[in-house]
């Protein structure tokens, strides 16, 4: 008869051992009469982690409803560096703090959570600069091999420097996952370099952070999170593409839209990070003439999530792939993906380009020169998250006037002004295979790639496109007696040699002649 006195015991121990979900893997001893921890930290601040610079740098995770949750970044004492800060768990448990964490050096500290009788520590914490860096396959991309993919040049090389400088640059990798709903919890933790770690770094992200580190000074982390064969729509939330007349719910070589954003972005709200790094496009070919809406979506749903209208993007426009057509009226879907992405720079004042097409391998879309793309994606971060009064900006099309059979283009973005790198006599096939020859396609002039469209509708190759000046070229062909259109760097794999003094490729254009 006294059996039902033990009912409420049974229902405490029962509940006292359901996991909570979060952002954590953190996992408390049942060893003997042990109660289970519920102080939990996200993954994401585990050790090794990098914080951003911030005065509001955010650490986050479970524990009690109610409870007190004291922070601090640094030793206790009088004379020691530390940053503090508190805050009470919400009814569900969940707890986020904001630690000004500006007056700190780049460490290392010890981290540590300390919550009624628990406490959690987490080791080798630096302060530096943290960039988000996603996309698709491109970005995903390790240094090292991977099945049916070629390493990047020297990456043996590259991990055994990198294992020198330990709080130079730091990457936590955020698993795959896809799911219909926004989800709480990710798999990913951060790795410090080394030589069977580093290769496993996004190849574009690391010398991005790379050349950060070089100018900045400081340590810089990566937060990477993509996935090879995904449209941009997978990385976009399910209102944003409704709210944009989309179909959430497209699927598209197994990768349904929304799915990624839910499962490797969502969980990430509460990260503090500068911007975002950009590598995609590719998944996208068949709509290509609407990737600058998509793009849209996609950067207006972060910046939402974050809760940051001006988060910034550094995206990467499409490199080269294909042989290069040595017909001038052959239609490749590259140009038409790039002319979209460069309208997104045009319409987000927060979005920036770094071009790629210069780079890239001809039979091999995952090409392995990532280190330029990284480098510009840098040199763009240094101008527009750090004020740099430098050049990092590709020229791009301003204006075209027609003078009889000649067209004179003006370009936005010169640096110091326009110039001609000598034209390629061959390019990069694919891995350690042999380069193939290139044959000219305006072989006496002293720019290529630029082409011309006549009356009836064809286009013809240059016969002459010479810098005139600082910022403009003068392009004529004799086949053209009246050009009605023109044309630069228009095909899947350009071989243009237009850059500016700075050296970055001028970007593609074209345009109607009036």
């Amino acid at each position: 008869m006294k059996m039902p006195r033990l009912l409420p015991v049974l229902v405490l121990s029962v509940l006292a051992f359901v996991s909570v979900p979060s952002c954590v893997s953190e996992s408390g001893s049942t060893a003997g009469n042990d109660v289970p921890k519920r102080l939990q930290m996200c993954d994401l601040l585990s050790d090794h982690a990098v914080l951003q610079r911030s005065a509001a740098t955010h650490v986050w995770g479970k524990g009690t409803p109610y409870a007190k949750v004291k922070v601090r970044i640094g030793d206790e004492g009088w004379f020691a560096k530390s940053a503090t800060a508190e805050t009470t768990a919400a009814e569900d448990g969940t707890w986020l703090v904001s630690v000004d964490v500006r007056k700190l050096g780049d460490g290392p500290y010890t981290m540590t959570v300390t919550s009624g009788s628990e406490t959690l520590t987490r080791e080798d914490i630096l302060i530096g600069e943290v960039f988000l860096a996603s996309g698709q396959s491109n970005m995903e991309k390790p240094l090292g091999p991977r099945t049916n993919q070629h390493p990047i040049p020297d990456y043996e090389e590259i991990a055994k420097a990198s294992a020198l400088q330990p709080n130079a640059v730091r990457m936590a990798t955020i698993r795959e996952k896809q799911v219909p709903l926004p989800a709480d919890t990710f798999v990913g933790a951060w790795e410090l370099p080394g030589e069977t770690t580093t290769p496993k770094y996004s190849a574009v992200a690391y010398f991005a952070a790379e050349q950060l580190h070089k100018e900045l000074g400081v340590p810089i982390g990566i937060i990477h999170s993509s996935l090879g064969g995904s449209k941009v729509q997978v990385w976009t939330s399910r209102e944003a593409l409704v709210a944009g007349g989309e179909d959430p719910n497209e699927t598209f070589r197994g990768k349904t839209s929304t799915h990624l954003y839910n499962g490797m972005v969502y969980p990430l709200r509460n990260a503090s990070f500068r911007s975002v790094l950009w590598f995609q496009g590719e998944q996208n070919m068949d709509d290509a003439e609407k990737y600058d809406k998509l793009y849209a979506l996609m950067t207006d749903s972060w910046r939402k999530l974050f809760q940051r209208d001006d988060l910034k993007f550094y995206f990467v426009t499409l490199n080269g792939y294909k042989p290069p057509d040595p017909d001038p009226n052959a239609v490749a879907v590259q140009p038409r993906i790039r002319a979209s992405q460069q309208r997104t720079e045009l319409a987000d004042p927060n979005s920036h380009m770094a071009v790629g097409a210069d780079t890239g391998e001809a039979l091999d879309v995952h090409a392995r020169d990532k280190r330029p793309i990284g480098e510009r994606l840098a040199k763009l971060v240094l101008k527009y998250d750090f004020g740099r009064d430098i050049v990092a900006d590709s020229p791009i099309f301003k204006s075209a006037t027609r003078n009889g059979a000649e067209v004179t283009v003006v370009f936005d973005r010169v640096g110091s002004g326009l110039v001609a790198h000598p034209v390629k006599t061959e390019y990069v096939t694919q891995g350690r295979r042999s380069n193939a020859q290139y044959t000219r396609c305006s072989p006496d002039s002293e720019l290529e790639d630029f082409a011309l469209r006549d009356a009836d509708g064809n286009w013809h190759w240059a016969d002459d496109a010479r810098i005139v000046g600082k910022d403009s070229v003068v392009v004529s062909s004799k086949a053209v007696p009246a050009p009605t259109a023109i044309r630069y760097a228009y095909r899947g794999f350009p071989m243009g040699n237009l850059y500016n003094e700075e050296g970055f490729p001028a970007a593609q254009f074209d345009v109607e002649l009036k």
